[in-house]
């Protein structure tokens, strides 16, 4: 684009500032699609979240920064909600939900 252009862009500049948080969400949400999926482990979920949380803190761009921090917040209560013990009928059927979710297999063997 022609930066001399009324209202044109400098791509370079925006790609700049918008790669911190590019790359802060594409780890999010591979966190977030390995959570029960790659790994179980609460502590390993939290450990993620603690590298996001590093990650977040670098985000040069104000209004990124922001959304990367209300996504953290989410990330939070997740790992609350994934250390505090549950009743034995509450995971079973958290269990079936997930392998209902899973995009391996025919829908026959998901239920």
């Amino acid at each position: 684009m022609n930066s001399r252009i009324p209202g044109a862009c400098d791509v370079k500049a925006w790609t700049e500032v918008s790669m911190d948080y590019v790359a802060f969400d594409s780890a999010r949400r591979e966190a977030v699609r390995g959570w029960w999926r790659a790994f179980t482990d609460p502590e390993e979920l939290a450990a993620a979240v603690d590298r996001l949380q590093d990650q977040a803190a670098a985000i040069d761009d104000e209004v990124d920064r922001a959304r990367a921090y209300r996504y953290l917040k989410t990330l939070d209560d997740l790992v609350s909600e994934a250390r505090a013990p549950e009743c034995e009928p509450v995971r079973r059927a958290e269990d079936v939900l997930l392998g209902a979710s899973r995009l391996d297999g025919t829908s026959a063997g998901q239920g």
